[in-house]
């Protein structure tokens, strides 16, 4: 084992999200070939694997490396819910969520927008047996009591999914003061809903009104900053540009939704399908974690 190699595995047991990530992202981060990186992560992923307390405790090197993962890293480490559409989410799809909060000790939640579908109030065509708008509102505010259990204090993005209510009512004129919130709405008090957030410096939006692989980084570009965006269900990408005087990215993060569900029907004849992911952001650096 090289000595670039060996140096590789200490940082990535030290920080072991790092071995989950794409070999040639590593490889620029830390650079030394994708090779190494291979490499590396095999020898990394054993010693973890065949880690046990009486290891730690024979050897208190060992034991500090390994006790960093029981903290955050530095700066705010945020997990990015994709597209749920509630009530036509992923099954297994919060459970998956729930998995990477902890995993990679993430301290803030982001919801990229789109929480609801509001089919019932769609202008596209339904099924015949479909929910009524309030049977849909009525399973959608119990299938969020375990969002809002796993994740009481989230920051959503208000998706143009979620605004179709809000527009219908604007269309026929009625005073806003007449409409509650949707933290109340969907009984979630706990729950903030904006248009942008903006956590370290990185811009957090939904994307409506931008289309194509490349809208994220188009989106950075114009704001000068780091982006993340949901909206686009069949693309989860990073891509990079360099600046001056920094390095921008920007984020599409996949989403969360049943396609088989008649709430999906719209794009039934797509050609591209779904992408189920959601996105992390490690002090400031993206990932994309597949279902």
């Amino acid at each position: 084992m090289s000595k670039k190699v060996e140096l590789l595995v200490e940082k990535m047991i030290a920080t072991p999200y790092v071995i989950e990530m794409g070999k040639n992202k590593v490889a620029r981060w830390f650079e030394c070939s994708p090779v190494d990186v291979i490499e590396a992560r095999m020898i990394a992923r054993k010693l973890l694997s065949n880690t046990n307390n009486d290891e730690v405790k024979q050897s208190p090197q060992r034991a500090q490396a390994i006790n960093i993962t029981s903290s955050p890293i530095t700066g705010k480490n945020v997990l990015v819910i994709g597209d749920t559409h509630v009530p036509y989410e992923k099954k297994g799809y919060l459970e998956f969520c729930i998995e990477q909060y902890n995993k990679f000790n993430c301290d803030t939640v982001v919801h990229i927008g789109d929480l609801m579908d509001s089919h019932a109030t769609s202008r596209h065509p339904s099924v015949s047996d479909a929910y009524s708008p309030g049977d849909e509102l009525t399973n959608s505010i119990l299938k969020l009591k375990k969002w809002y259990e796993a994740f009481p204090n989230m920051k959503v993005l208000i998706g143009n999914h979620d605004i179709r209510v809000h527009k219908i009512s604007s269309d026929n004129h009625i005073a806003s003061k007449w409409l509650k919130g949707y933290a109340e709405v969907l009984e979630v008090p706990n729950w903030t809903f904006e248009d942008h957030y903006n956590i370290n410096g990185t811009t957090y939006v939904h994307g409506t009104g931008t289309s194509g692989v490349t809208a994220a980084y188009r989106r950075a570009l114009n704001a000068g900053q780091n982006v993340v965006m949901g909206h686009l269900h069949t693309d989860a990408s990073i891509l990079y540009h360099k600046l001056e005087q920094k390095t921008i990215w920007g984020m599409i993060v996949g989403c969360g939704v049943d396609e088989k569900s008649y709430g999906m029907n719209y794009a039934v004849n797509a050609p591209r399908k779904s992408i189920i992911s959601c996105g992390i952001v490690l002090d400031n650096q993206p990932l994309i974690v597949v279902m």
